[in-house]
């Protein structure tokens, strides 16, 4: 599972069990190696934690998380050539809501948020994140301040779209989210063939690059990516984006008697209650923040 962290929020602890064939297992002597979203290595070290078939748990140092990024880590056992677990991290900008917005939650008059033994820190997390993907998903913008690296083919003129080539990290794994295309906030940095471009000779005009020194180098058969580009993108929630997350999670989150689908029920009496189901101001929301362009 993947786990959003906020930029700038200090260490951030986590854990994870050995499972080889399903079982929780010893995985002995755990090391863990943390790169970015370019390869580049920015941390590594022991996994403490228990003992035994117990979570290992890592510390993820604030020095590594204070700008938005793409982080891997790669968590290894002793004695042996091949990775048992990765892990990826997403550092962001700003979260939909906080995991203390989450356990104050009230669903039908209570907060069972509020348990974090049922509800750990690490599951209110996945669920946040995957909201927010949803959220992207269905609107064509980020809730959030996202980061991107996208890997491109120079067109040999001064701007280059975003959207025209694969959000991917070093390693090759896709974050192809639709929203990375809109709201451009900051370009972190950028190389064409290999070679870095300075900051200072780009900009962003219209969610488009431009560089002001010169033409993005046209790619070749050879060299079919040959830029690459790290950037910011994406808003600030807003107090409709967090209070519409907020209802997802309780919706999805916390178990109820009721089918979700359900649109009524009846009495021993023979009464029948009828009821509006939740996700109805969730899916009016989404649609009046849509920028996706409608197929013919």
């Amino acid at each position: 599972m993947m786990f959003d962290v906020l930029a700038g929020a200090g260490d951030v602890t986590l854990s994870f069990f050995y499972r080889p064939d399903g079982t929780l297992s010893d995985p002995g002597t755990v090391t863990v190696d943390v790169h970015d979203g370019n390869g580049v290595a920015v941390a590594t070290g022991a996994a403490t934690g228990g003992s035994g078939a117990a979570a290992r748990t890592y510390v993820l140092a604030a020095s590594v998380t204070t700008t938005p990024r793409w982080l891997r880590l790669r968590w290894k056992r002793a004695g042996s050539p091949q990775p048992y677990h990765d892990q990826w991290v997403e550092v962001v900008g700003s979260t939909l809501f906080g995991e203390a917005d989450a356990r104050a939650r009230l669903v039908a008059g209570q907060t069972p948020l509020a348990d974090t033994t049922l509800y750990p820190d690490e599951l209110i997390a996945g669920y946040r994140l995957l909201i927010t993907d949803m959220f992207e998903q269905r609107t064509g913008r980020a809730p959030i301040r996202r980061y991107c690296r996208s890997v491109l083919g120079g067109n040999g003129s001064y701007g280059l779209n975003p959207t025209d080539g694969w959000a991917v990290a070093f390693d090759g794994s896709r974050f192809h989210r639709p929203g990375r295309g809109t709201h451009i906030n900051e370009i972190l940095g950028a190389t064409v063939n290999g070679s870095a471009v300075s900051v200072g000779d780009l900009a962003v005009l219209e969610d488009t690059f431009w560089r002001t020194d010169g033409t993005w180098t046209a790619n070749t058969w050879e060299t079919p990516g040959n830029v690459v580009v790290e950037w910011v993108y994406g808003q600030d929630p807003t107090w409709e984006a967090r209070e519409n997350g907020l209802r997802v999670l309780a919706q999805q989150a916390v178990p109820r008697n009721v089918d979700w689908n359900a649109t009524g029920m009846t009495t021993p009496e023979g009464t029948t209650i009828r009821y509006t189901p939740l996700p109805l101001p969730v899916e009016e929301w989404l649609r009046s923040v849509d920028l996706r362009v409608p197929l013919a």
